[in-house]
């Protein structure tokens, strides 16, 4: 019973640090994957806000479904109807406030390359560029970042 809780509490904790995002995460990339880089000039830089109610949402039904199917493992009988349940309701609410955390500011970074083209890339707040700023974007599938040329 032990383990089987220790296992829950695992699981919930994964799920509720988890979460789809928009908004480029600094510094992570994905393995086994081509990108495209351009060189280009940063043209401009605007506050955009970043709209999670997709995020919210899916991560608080992923979580349900996830701590029911876990909490429904635990016991029997009634126990194991009350772990279903608790479970469920822990991971709906660690799944939504997963997918809340994007919600916010963000920049979007409009970027013109050497090749011509016009690129939009959405970056966390905090980032230091600057209009006129040299710059290398990486576009993968559902992966964008820009580091400085």
């Amino acid at each position: 019973m032990k383990t089987k809780l220790s296992v829950l509490v695992m699981l919930l904790s994964v799920l509720m640090f988890s979460a789809c995002t928009t908004v480029n995460q600094r510094g992570t990339v994905g393995q086994a994957q081509a990108y495209n880089v351009h060189y280009g000039k940063i043209v401009s830089i605007h506050e955009v806000d970043v709209d999670n109610t997709t995020e919210q949402t899916v991560g608080g039904l992923a979580g349900a479904a996830a701590g029911a199917a876990i909490g429904n493992a635990i016991g029997s009988g009634t126990g194991r109807t009350i772990a279903t349940v608790l479970g469920g309701a822990i991971g709906a609410i660690g799944g939504a406030t997963a997918g809340s955390q994007i919600n916010g500011h963000a920049l979007e970074i409009i970027v013109e390359t050497d090749e011509g083209l016009t690129l939009s890339v959405v970056e966390r707040p905090g980032v230091d560029f600057v209009v006129g700023q040299r710059v290398k974007v990486m576009l993968g599938n559902n992966f964008s970042r820009i580091d400085p040329a």
